[in-house]
C-alpha cells in the first residue's frame, strides 16, 4: 500500500498543495513551523477521520477560511486504487471515490497508516486511554466489525452513565440492565480482541525493542484488563456480568460505570520496572517506537501488505546506529519522514523535498 498523492486546500498553513511521494522512502526537510507535521497530519486524517493532534476539526482549517479540503489518493495491491476526501468546516463529511460515506466505519482500512510522532510518547507515559487507543486503532484498520463494536460500547456506556446520574437510578435498575446487555456483549468482544492482538504484538515488539536499544534494555508487555485475563468471549461475558452486578451500588454513588473495557490498560516494563515511573525519556521513546513498529509488522502479516509509515521528527532523537536499525525495519514499505536536517545516515533511493511556509519545493 502506498500514497500516490496528497491534495490540500486551506488546511492548516497550506493554502493549496499537491504532493506526490515516491513509493519508497520520502524525506520532508524544513525549519520548525513550516508545515512538515501538518502534511503528515493530513495523511493520518484520511486514514482515521480524525487528527492525532487535536479533537477540534476547526483547528485544521486555515485561519480566515471557513472550510478545508484534504484528499489522499492511495493504491493497494489488495483493494486497488481509491481517493479519500475529507471536507472540514461548517459541515464535515467524508467521501471515498467521490461518494459520501454514511458510516464512519467505511473509512477504516482504506488507507492503513502507522505513525510515530512526539505525541507517541504518551503510549508509555500517558494515561491508560492512550494505550487502549493504540490497540483500538490497530485492530480497527483490519476489522470494521471491531470498529462498530467500539462505537456500540461507547454509546451504551454513555447511556448507562447518564442513567446512573439520575435520582431514580435505584428504582430503574432493570432499565439500566438493558444497557448492561449491550455493554457486556460489545465489551467482551473488544477485550478478547485486544488480548489476542497483544499476544501477537508482544514477541515482535520485544524483538524490535532489543534491536533499537542495541540489546541494552528489555521490554515486557502484558494486557491488564478490568474484567478478567482471558481472550475467551464467553468467559469475559460471565465475568463482566458478575462485576457489573457487584459494582451497581458503588456505580450509583459515583454516577459512572467503574468496571469494564473502558478501564483496560497495557502494562509496560523496561528492564523489569514500570516504564511510566522508572524509565528515562530516551527509554520511553524507544519503547514507544518499538510498539509502533510491532503494529506495522502485525498489519503487514494480517493484511498481506505493508501500511504507510509516517515518522515525524524521529531521527533527531536517535544516534546513527539506531537510525540505521530503524531504516532497516522499513525496507518494503512506503515511509514519509519529516526532519529539520538531513537524516545523517545513507538511505538508498531517498526522495527528499523541502518544506517552506506551506509549500513543497
Amino acid at each position: 500500500m502506498h500514497v500516490k498523492g496528497v491534495a490540500l486546500k486551506d488546511f492548516r498553513n497550506y493554502k493549496e498543495l499537491y504532493y506526490t511521494p515516491s513509493e519508497g522512502k520520502n524525506l520532508i526537510c524544513g525549519d520548525n513551523a513550516q508545515g512538515k507535521t501538518n502534511l503528515l497530519e493530513a495523511v493520518h486524517l484520511c486514514a482515521f477521520g480524525r487528527s492525532q493532534r487535536t479533537v477540534h476539526d476547526e483547528d485544521l482549517v486555515m485561519r480566515g477560511e471557513k472550510n478545508s479540503i484534504v484528499k489522499v489518493r492511495v493504491s493497494s495491491d489488495v483493494n486497488g486504487e481509491h481517493t479519500i476526501g475529507i471536507f472540514l468546516g461548517e459541515s464535515k463529511h467524508i467521501e471515498i471515490d467521490g461518494v459520501r460515506i454514511k458510516k464512519f466505519a467505511d473509512l477504516m482500512g482504506v488507507l492503513k497508516v502507522v505513525m510515530f510522532s512526539p505525541e507517541s510518547l504518551s503510549l508509555i507515559k500517558g494515561a491508560p486511554q492512550e494505550r487502549r487507543r493504540f490497540l483500538d486503532m490497530c485492530i480497527s484498520q483490519l476489522s470494521r466489525t471491531y470498529f462498530y463494536r467500539l462505537q456500540q460500547y461507547s454509546s451504551a456506556l454513555r447511556q448507562r452513565n447518564a442513567l446512573l446520574k439520575t435520582p431514580d437510578a435505584y428504582k430503574n435498575r432493570e432499565y439500566v440492565r438493558t444497557w448492561d446487555e449491550q455493554l457486556i456483549s460489545a465489551g467482551a468482544y473488544i477485550t478478547a480482541s485486544r488480548a489476542k492482538l497483544l499476544q501477537a504484538l508482544c514477541p515482535v515488539a520485544e524483538d524490535m525493542h532489543g534491536m533499537l536499544s542495541l540489546e541494552r534494555d528489555t521490554l515486557e508487555l502484558s494486557y491488564a484488563p478490568s474484567i478478567c485475563a482471558s481472550d475467551d468471549v464467553a468467559e469475559i461475558r460471565d465475568a463482566f456480568t458478575k462485576k457489573l452486578d457487584a459494582s451497581f451500588d458503588d456505580d450509583i454513588r459515583r454516577g459512572m460505570t467503574s468496571v469494564g473495557t473502558h478501564k483496560d490498560d497495557i502494562a509496560v516494563r523496561i528492564n523489569g520496572e514500570d516504564a511510566r515511573g522508572f524509565a528515562s525519556q530516551g527509554q520511553q521513546r524507544t519503547a514507544a517506537l518499538a510498539l509502533r513498529l510491532s503494529e506495522m509488522e502485525f498489519i503487514r502479516r494480517v493484511s498481506e501488505e505493508s501500511p504507510v509509515v509516517l515518522l515525524d521528527d524521529v531521527f533527531s532523537e536517535l544516534d546513527r546506529d539506531r537510525c540505521k536499525a530503524l531504516i532497516g525495519c522499513m525496507e518494503d514499505c512506503q515511509c514519509i519522514i519529516t526532519a529539520a536536517q538531513p537524516l545523517g545516515v545513507e538511505v538508498e533511493g531517498l526522495n527528499t523535498v523541502k518544506c517552506v511556509n506551506g509549500s513543497i519545493l
